[in-house]
């Protein structure tokens, strides 16, 4: 993963450095597809295991309310 950060840095470095040479837009536009082809999958996939511990995480919520629930009646009736 970091092998594609580093290229993605160094094909927007050059996006940067052909913009401010005033070189041809169409060599520009291809360059930030391939970026952009290149940081896609990685974006996906940090996207998609987001996802997933935000799922996780609401199932923790709903298991603790359930539980404080569960604790809440069992002191009401210890009481």
């Amino acid at each position: 993963m970091e092998q594609l950060h580093t290229c993605c840095t160094m094909v927007g470095t050059l996006i940067d450095n052909e913009r401010k040479s005033g070189s041809d837009k169409e060599l520009i536009i291809r360059l930030i597809k391939l970026r952009d082809d290149i940081s896609q999958p990685v974006m996906q996939m940090v996207y998609d295991q987001i996802q997933s511990l935000n799922t996780k995480k609401n199932k923790v919520k709903k298991e603790i309310y359930k539980l404080e629930v569960r604790k809440n009646l069992l002191s009401a009736a210890a009481g």
